[in-house]
């Protein structure tokens, strides 16, 4: 498996958009290297972006926004409900 690093800027250059399988294989790949169990958070995230607006976006937005959406990511791995 690639490092996360790898794949951030991957899917950050891609030019498809947030719809498409590049976007989506990629993100799987972020989501397992996270130990993320369903798609339930990355579908709320992207549904944002959706319509050709990750597409406008600079490398520099696109990146902002994977950051915020992998914080999330770890921040609901490790909230206080998830290790009850």
């Amino acid at each position: 498996m690639k490092p996360m690093t790898t794949l951030v800027m991957e899917i950050i250059q891609q030019k498809s958009g947030v719809d498409s399988d590049e976007f989506n294989e990629k993100l799987a790949e972020i989501q397992s290297l996270l130990g993320v169990q369903t798609g339930d958070l990355a579908g709320y995230t992207f549904a944002d972006y959706d319509n050709g607006r990750w597409e406008r976006m600079s490398s520099l937005s696109r990146l902002q926004a994977m950051r915020e959406y992998i914080n999330a990511e770890i921040s609901e791995l490790l909230s206080i409900e998830s290790i009850q």
